[in-house]
């Protein structure tokens, strides 16, 4: 038991340190979103729902964004079996910058020394 709790605090910190861009709540149905930034969209992302208000959100993760000066809007999705895809406008632009990646740089004159 010990070994799974600290696994799930040396795993935890990963996990939550991305930073997302998250719509607001909405109560309308709505199964999926979709982001778009530079003229590229993503696939159909499942939206998140609060089990407590019963709020559904789109959540996507930045990780993996390059650096830089990106646009982002979202839209919601409602993929329906027997009407089909629905999709909103897209939102409001979300302007943001990822700063430059500070990759370290590779270390200079190995040596052995006795």
């Amino acid at each position: 038991m010990k070994k799974f709790i600290l696994l799930a605090l040396l795993v935890t910190p990963a996990v939550i340190a991305s930073p997302f861009i998250i719509s607001d709540g909405s109560r309308q149905v709505v199964t999926h979103c979709t982001l778009s930034m530079e003229g590229v969209t993503t696939g159909d992302i499942p939206v998140v729902t609060d089990a407590a208000t019963g709020l559904k959100y789109c959540k996507f993760d930045m990780a993996n964004t390059l650096s830089g000066s990106h646009i982002a809007k979202a839209r919601f999705v409602n993929v329906d079996p027997l009407w089909g895809r629905d999709e909103s406008i897209d939102s409001a632009p979300l302007p943001f910058v990822k700063p430059a990646d500070t990759i370290p740089v590779v270390p200079d004159k190995l040596k052995l020394i006795p």
